[in-house]
């Protein structure tokens, strides 16, 4: 948890500094809050913790794939 600080709000401010940098959030406590502001275009990618290798490199993949 990042006290006083979103993760959608953490990616605005990362791409206030680098547009191009792709984010990948993992969280064992995704809150109703924090995903629709993750799908309507934060620019991020999400994954559930918790998660084994396979599906934290299918969704790196999917980062580095992403535009």
């Amino acid at each position: 948890l990042m006290p006083g600080l979103s993760g959608p709000d953490l990616v605005v401010r990362i791409h206030e500094r680098r547009p191009h940098m792709r984010v990948l959030f993992a969280s064992g406590h995704a809150d109703s809050a924090m995903l629709p502001a993750l799908s309507s275009g934060a620019g991020a990618l999400f994954i559930q913790k918790p998660f084994g290798p396979r599906a934290l490199l299918a969704k790196v993949i999917e980062a580095l794939r992403a535009k």
